[in-house]
């Protein structure tokens, strides 16, 4: 029961961006009211560009699959609302910006296009929490790290949850050391955490309450080198659970972003087809597989 909400950033800084947004693609199709994809800042023709998932797309697949996917990209819903019996959590990849007053001005965002520098689209895919004291205690200010959008502090994430009534705020966007942080004071929903590593409070004891707001980064071991945890969250009615874990994956899958340009389209198909068997290596085939999933009943 239940559903699986993810945040963004299904691709770039890796070999294997198709093999993990093909598997996305193949659950949404397979479980369109239990699977949700939101958009994260790769989600765009600029970072993909930059990054590495369009090499490798065209290396695996041909350009018209990589602009299918961009189409894709931008029909991801930016944002998402999960209800509890404690509260309402805002669920995005990056985070709240000045011109984001209420959740109904999302509606009125072309999301079909790219983001730019600043404004309401960039801010949800882009915005971080702005946590140096006495800053974090501000509203809104510039994002130096990322180059574009905002830094948010603890008067905007007030001003936010309570005009629209919320519990807390949810994101992604930046890696964690334990795969996972919490800022901005607690909420009344309890929480918890299991597996590599337990969550800490400011005082060093074990978290028992779901803070504010809550970054979760998924990617263990992020390119390779990192060596973070990776954590999901669970959102129960009346509870909060962290689950963190250690990389599984081996080092050798990440590449640099020149390897793709420096293979050949067979070798590149080809080790795509002994990573991932299961994987349709066509656009043909892929979209015949996702024709014979179907929906469920069907």
């Amino acid at each position: 029961e239940g559903a699986m909400l993810f945040l963004g950033d299904y691709v770039d800084r890796g070999a294997r961006s198709c093999e993990v947004l093909l598997y996305l693609f193949a659950l949404k199709v397979r479980h369109p009211r239990k699977v949700h994809l939101l958009r994260g800042n790769h989600e765009s023709r600029n970072c993909t560009g930059h990054f590495g998932f369009r090499d490798e797309c065209r290396a695996k697949y041909g350009v018209g699959a990589y602009h299918a996917c961009c189409r894709a990209f931008e029909a991801m819903p930016l944002a998402a609302v999960a209800s509890t019996a404690l509260g309402d959590v805002f669920c995005c990849h990056g985070g709240i910006g000045p011109e984001l007053s209420t959740i109904a001005d999302l509606e009125r965002v072309d999301r079909f296009r790219e983001p730019e520098d600043a404004g309401l689209l960039c801010d949800v895919l882009w915005a971080d929490p702005r946590r140096e004291a006495p800053e974090a205690a501000a509203a809104y200010g510039p994002n130096p790290l990322r180059g574009c959008s905002v830094v948010f502090g603890e008067a905007a994430v007030d001003r936010f949850l309570g005009e629209n009534n919320l519990l807390a705020v949810a994101r992604a966007h930046e890696v964690q050391e334990a795969g996972l942080a919490q800022d901005f004071g607690d909420t009344a929903m309890p929480f918890m955490s299991r597996g590599a590593h337990e969550v800490l409070d400011e005082n060093e004891a074990p978290r028992t309450k779901l803070a504010r707001v809550t970054t979760v980064f998924s990617a263990a071991d992020y390119c390779g080198h990192h060596r973070n945890l990776g954590a999901v969250l669970l959102l129960g009615n009346d509870a909060a659970e962290a689950v963190v874990y250690e990389a599984a994956a081996d080092a050798r899958d990440v590449l640099d972003g020149t390897a793709l340009g420096q293979r050949g389209e067979a070798s590149a198909v080809l080790a795509a087809h002994v990573a991932a068997p299961f994987v349709p290596t066509t656009f043909t085939a892929l979209v015949e597989a996702a024709r014979d999933l179907g929906a469920p009943g069907a």
